[in-house]
Parts: structure tokens; C-alpha cells; sequence
């Protein structure tokens, strides 16, 4: 009783304390003459303020309580906080404890359809907090982590990880959380084990065929699903370039793809969290992962920017005796603008659009192969024509010189754009 009445105490010294504005006071005052209140209620009436003022004081307390995983609000943002100040998510809470010290703690995961979200926090009293590798979660199956990102506390003696794993299979019930450190040369393998909870799994919001294809240029872009839970948004499709990719498995020579596309949601575009491509016999397939969608939806579609490749052109051309050149790759012109000597190096001046790069270059000099040193951005840089065109100028530097010049470009990287919307239904 005595601890309610000081706190009741301190409460009444922290209100008296409190500056209430003029206008709000003439106000209640007004109010207060106006109108005689009920005494039988005046007791209720004090005690109903007082618990007002408790809620109101200890508010702030609940909504840190509410958290599901505490120190992560500087690596998680978007519906990922949301979620945790929502206390969704499934508590772990266990640690191991490696021979050096070095802790490892999996505070908890959060699960749905696309992706297991691994809370976890490494302490170690002398920093050596970076020295925990090879992360993974095993069940039936083996679950590899896919991105991650962590925050360090000023003493460097702790830092909090957000880990992305492939999500569970539906049958997975036990599984490990699998991770190792290089003590003294030798790798020390260290696990936690836990139990997945379904009841705390978040599923999925939209599940949709999307069947859509577009012809850019050589290739044919297929959109095929796009999958929406509460973590996160992922869009699925294929490049078919089959014939291509036989042909070019021929010669130990692979195209590489970089398609860019939007999602947006009520004409609101949905933030990008990353891209991913990856190649097999089978042709290419990419991966869009976007922000959780807002809960209510009326409209849902796609807007493909365009697409980066890179293809062997395996082109070696003769500069001997030429002060400047232009020549054609795939369609793209390329203009070597100035070739000089300096200093025991070679230098070529070459302009070329702005969204086109060269790849595996390199300069043969009286015979022998000499490998690019660096590129450096000519003052210039990009430069706006009068036709409205924009070229990129840069020179290329080879730490060798000689009188016979051949410049060997193995791949030529450019963009071509696409600018097509694609409405997916909502069924």
C-alpha cells in the first residue's frame, strides 16, 4: 500500500509540474462553471483519472514489450517492423557457446511461404564477432541463407543479424541452426536446435499465375508467378535462350542477363529489395523480391524497365597505323577516338553509348597479350549529342608499349529497353 501511495505521490508532484496551455485552460475553465458535477461520482471519476494517468505513463513500456525481438530496429524496416512491433514471429532464444568464447543466440524466426527470417545475435567480449561463417538451417533438407544484414553495438562486442533463409518445407519440424568459426586454423562446428512452430507461420496473401511473355530482342522474357506474403513480395519467370546457351555450352561461354522490372500496387510503386539470376541446361531463371503489398489491393502490375546482357563477340581488331577507328559489335558502334604511349603504357580513347561496356579486354602488343590495367573516365564522361543520343568516353590503359596493336574484346555488355506495363489479375 505504502508503494502505491508514493508512486500515487510522485504522480501528483510530475502533474503539478505540468505548464497547460491558456487557451486549454479558459476552456475547461468555461466548461467547469457551466455545469455542477455529480458528487457520488466524484470518487470514481478520481480513481478513473489516476489509472488514465498509469496506462498513459506505462504506454511506452507495453509497446517495447509488444516487440517480438528486441535491438533489430536499425536492420529491419518496411512490413518486417511491422511485423515484429506486432510481436509476430516464433521465440527461440537459444545459444551455443563455442571453445573461445564466441556466442551465438537465435532469438527467433519469422516464416511464410517465401522465405524463414532468422533473428540471431553473436557476442564475443574481445570483438571477434565477424568470425562466425558457413550459416545454414537443416531439417529433412538443407536451407542456405540468402542475404543478411547486421548492426554492431559502440563497443564491438555484440552485433544483431537478420538472416534470409529458403523457406521449410511444409513436412520440416526440427531443425538445427548450423554455423562454424576458424579457431586457431581449425574449423569449429557449432549448432542450435529448435522446433518450427506452424501455429506461429504467416502463410501467404497472393498466390498468382501471372503467363505472361515479352520479345526483347533476342530473348523471350517469361513472367511466370508471383507470390505475396507477409514478409515480402517475389515475382518469378524465366529468359529462354536455349539454343543460344547449347551453343555457347559448347564453347565453355555463357550470355549473362540483368533484367530490371517494377512492381507497383494501387499505381504505387513497391519498394525493390533485390534480383537474382541463375542459369542451368534448362535455360534462365530470375527472381524479383520486393516489399510486403499493402493489405488492401485494387490494382497489381508490372513495369518492365528493360534488360542488360552480356555477349561473346570474340572480336580482335587491328589499330596498326591508325590514329582513329570506328567498327560495329552486335549492332553497336564503337569509336576508338586516340591511341598514344606514355610512361611504358598504352593508351586508347574510346567512345561508345552510354549504356554499352566492354568486357574480357585486353591489347596485343607485338604479339604478346597484355590485360586491361584500369579504366579511366575521361573528363568528358557522358556526353549529350545534338541528335539527342548520350555516349560514354573513357580511356583504357595497358602497362605495356610496341609498335604492332591489337585490341581482343571477348563480350560486349548493353541494355535494351523495354517501357511494358503487365496487368496482373486479381482473382
Amino acid at each position: 500500500m505504502k508503494d502505491i501511495e508514493l508512486l500515487l505521490k510522485e504522480k501528483k508532484e510530475e502533474l503539478e509540474k505540468l505548464e497547460i496551455p491558456i487557451e486549454l485552460e479558459t476552456r475547461l475553465n468555461k466548461a467547469l462553471n457551466s455545469q455542477k458535477p455529480p458528487r457520488k461520482k466524484q470518487g470514481l471519476i478520481g480513481v478513473a483519472l489516476i489509472m488514465l494517468l498509469l496506462f498513459s505513463y506505462n504506454f511506452d513500456a507495453i509497446a517495447y514489450y509488444g516487440k517480438q525481438f528486441m535491438g533489430y530496429d536499425e536492420v529491419i524496416h518496411g512490413a518486417l517492423k511491422n511485423l515484429n512491433e506486432m510481436g509476430q514471429g516464433q521465440v527461440i532464444n537459444k545459444s551455443h557457446i563455442f571453445s573461445n568464447g564466441i556466442e551465438v543466440t537465435l532469438e527467433g524466426i519469422m516464416v511464410d511461404d517465401n522465405q524463414l527470417i532468422a533473428f540471431y545475435s553473436i557476442k564475443d567480449e574481445r570483438g571477434n564477432i565477424d568470425d562466425v561463417r558457413s550459416l545454414n538451417i537443416k531439417g529433412i533438407f538443407n536451407y542456405h541463407m540468402s542475404s543478411g544484414s547486421g548492426i554492431i553495438n559502440e563497443s564491438e562486442t555484440e552485433i544483431k543479424w537478420v538472416g534470409t533463409f529458403e523457406p521449410p518445407k511444409f513436412f520440416e519440424r526440427n531443425l538445427k541452426f548450423q554455423f562454424a568459426i576458424n579457431n586457431n586454423n581449425t574449423w569449429e562446428q557449432g549448432e542450435i536446435e529448435f522446433k518450427l512452430d506452424r501455429s506461429k507461420a504467416m502463410g501467404t496473401t497472393i498466390k498468382q499465375s501471372i503467363k505472361e511473355k515479352l520479345e526483347l530482342g533476342d530473348n523471350t522474357i517469361n513472367f511466370a508467378t508471383i507470390t505475396a506474403s507477409p514478409t515480402v513480395t517475389v515475382i518469378e519467370g524465366s529468359i529462354d535462350t536455349k539454343l543460344d546457351l547449347y551453343r555457347n555450352s559448347l564453347k565453355n561461354t555463357h550470355p549473362d542477363f540483368k533484367i530490371d522490372f517494377d512492381l507497383y500496387a494501387n499505381n504505387e510503386q513497391i519498394e525493390k529489395e533485390g534480383m537474382g539470376l541463375s542459369s542451368s541446361l534448362r535455360g534462365y531463371t530470375f527472381e524479383g523480391r520486393f516489399e510486403a503489398l499493402p493489405q488492401e489491393i485494387d490494382s497489381l502490375a508490372i513495369k518492365v524497365v528493360g534488360i542488360t546482357s552480356s555477349k561473346p563477340v570474340d572480336k580482335v581488331i587491328n589499330l596498326d597505323n591508325q590514329a582513329s577507328l570506328k567498327f560495329s559489335l552486335l549492332d553497336r558502334e564503337v569509336l576508338i577516338k586516340k591511341i598514344y604511349s606514355e610512361n611504358d603504357a598504352t593508351y586508347l580513347t574510346i567512345v561508345t553509348e552510354d549504356d554499352v561496356l566492354l568486357e574480357q579486354v585486353s591489347l596485343i602488343i607485338d604479339e604478346k597479350e597484355v590485360p586491361l590495367e584500369r579504366t579511366i573516365s575521361s573528363p568528358e564522361g557522358l556526353i549529350k549529342n545534338t541528335d539527342g543520343s548520350i555516349t560514354f568516353e573513357r580511356t583504357l590503359m595497358f602497362m605495356d608499349k610496341g609498335d604492332n596493336l591489337k585490341l581482343k574484346i571477348g563480350k560486349i555488355r548493353s541494355f535494351e529497353e523495354a517501357n511494358k506495363t503487365i496487368e496482373i489479375p486479381l482473382d
